[in-house]
């Protein structure tokens, strides 16, 4: 055979396996295809690709008692006011009545006071300065300190995002730092910032956001619902 001949044939075999060396595999093309349906440009002209992500949304909530009472007694200045139960007793078999009230008058002490509903929730109760003074004289109801009810961490790169937050407050703590947002703030739809969710700041550094309700003194009962939805949204540290 002539070698121009054997030269031809062997062109004929070699150029429909050209294209298996060019560098590109079929995986490789349906994959960069996949990518570009699923990035946004976040600046088309330095392009900047931000991959969409989809958000999980959490939600938290219960009830809880607005107030605590000690036995119907009114807030303050409370002539009525029994300083002392205690338990009684039948006279003649000795047996258990049950609790009354032993002693009413202006509460004078403390001990007078029965803060478990407060305490039992995981309260402190708190007396003012000058709860022992002669014009006080422990005659007004102390506080409550305000009591947690879940806490959500978040680290660095990490956004949380509120959707709806009632009936709680929020302290956010950063690197030592801490403010405290009402559910006034977050009462979305209709919050004073308006938009669909309210973005807490710290977003860059590892916190922690406390949610907490306030018990307040009464000579009643009342029950309300705390709900809190959010979500988290990973975002780049610059």
């Amino acid at each position: 055979m002539k070698t121009d001949r054997v030269f031809v044939l062997l062109l004929v075999v070699l150029l429909p396996l050209s294209g298996c060396f060019d560098g590109t595999t079929t995986g490789e093309v349906e994959a960069q295809d996949e990518v570009s349906e699923n990035t946004n440009p976040v600046n088309p002209s330095e392009g900047m690709p931000s991959t969409v992500q989809q958000r999980i949304w959490y939600s938290s909530g219960g009830t809880y008692s607005n107030y605590w009472d000690d036995n119907g007694v009114a807030e303050q200045n409370d002539a009525t006011a029994c300083k002392d139960w205690g338990p009684t007793y039948d006279q003649d078999s000795g047996e258990y009545l049950g609790e009354i009230c032993r002693e009413t008058g202006y509460r004078d002490a403390p001990e007078q006071w029965n803060g478990s509903e407060c305490t039992d929730a995981g309260g402190q109760i708190i007396w003012p300065e000058n709860a022992n003074s002669s014009t006080y004289n422990f005659r007004r109801a102390p506080s409550c300190s305000p009591i947690e009810l879940a806490t959500i961490n978040t680290s660095s790169g990490e956004a949380l995002l509120i959707y709806h937050m009632k009936g709680v407050s929020m302290e956010t703590t950063c690197d030592g730092v801490s403010y405290t947002t009402s559910s006034n703030y977050y009462g979305l739809p209709g919050n004073a910032y308006g938009g669909e969710f309210a973005i807490v700041s710290g977003s860059s550094l590892n916190c922690t956001h406390v949610l907490r309700y306030s018990m307040g003194y009464s000579s009643y009962d009342a029950q309300t619902i705390w709900s809190l939805v959010y979500a988290l949204q990973d975002v780049i540290v610059v």
